[in-house]
């Protein structure tokens, strides 16, 4: 990933008085079985305040549902455990029209679970699916190609747009 969202989300921080210090742990192809695990060390060796968990994409086509939902929100309870917050990002969308309808309804249907989860835990919830610049429109090719660069990754603006709905989340709890 040439340009992280958390890039702008760092310069959005900056503005509060308090101090925020990003650290990236995100591995771009990885899948949440993976995740889980590497986060589970990270919250041994080191203290967050705030943990944001994104993930899922990777785990569309190869993965079942229910194991990738629970592998998320154990991530969350893992966080909340080790006395972070955390905030729940939904599972955003491609851009190609010919994306296979199974993987589009298995992310639906993990962002639904997602979304209950966060109000269930009162966890701030950074919506990437329902967030309409990251809502893709076949109709529009200029939107296509300025927020995704292939269909399935960001361009730059289309991962500043995640940090401004991750911000947005978490601006209320700082």
């Amino acid at each position: 990933m040439e340009h992280p969202y958390e890039i702008l989300l760092s310069q959005l921080l900056q503005k509060h008085p308090e101090h925020y210090e990003i650290s990236v742990q995100g591995i771009p192809g990885e899948r949440t079985y993976q995740m889980k695990s590497r986060l589970e060390i990270a919250l041994q060796e080191s203290e967050y305040d705030w943990v944001i968990i994104l993930g899922g994409t990777n785990d569309l086509s190869v993965g079942d549902p229910a194991v990738i939902l629970d592998n998320l929100t154990s991530m969350h309870r893992m966080s909340k455990e080790s006395g972070a917050k955390s905030i729940v990002v939904t599972i955003p969308h491609v851009s190609s029209s010919s994306y296979p309808l199974h993987l589009i309804e298995k992310r639906k249907m993990i962002n639904d679970e997602l979304r209950k989860y966060a109000a269930d835990q009162e966890l701030p919830l950074a919506d990437l699916e329902m967030h309409p610049d990251l809502t893709p429109n076949k109709d529009d090719e200029e939107h296509l190609k300025r927020i995704w660069d292939d269909t399935l990754h960001f361009t730059p603006q289309g991962y500043d747009e995640f940090a401004k709905v991750i911000y947005a989340a978490i601006l209320p709890h700082l």
